[in-house]
């Protein structure tokens, strides 16, 4: 399990880490591009996996993995319009 992350230009942010999910390692990686300004970026770097993992509920199949990333990006989404302004 490892994991490497890297920001650019202050606002985007990449992250990518191996996961154990249900014994199985899985690869994650994201990329988030920080339009006009680094909140959303933020945001999205310091929660997405942890809300895909969550989601995920230890079931490593793609399946569950496309149902983990849709709920957790749901949430991010309904989290950022939240924000003062939203982003």
């Amino acid at each position: 399990v490892g994991a490497r992350e890297l920001v650019l230009k202050g606002e985007d942010r990449m992250i990518s880490r191996t996961e154990l999910i249900g014994g199985e390692e899985v690869f994650l990686s994201m990329v988030a591009d920080g339009h006009g300004g680094s909140a959303a970026a933020v945001h999205c770097h310091a929660h997405l996996f942890d809300y895909m993992l969550k989601a995920a509920a230890g079931d490593p199949g793609a399946q569950a993995l496309r149902r983990a990333a849709s709920t957790a990006f749901l949430r991010l989404h309904r989290e950022m319009l939240a924000f003062d302004p939203p982003t």
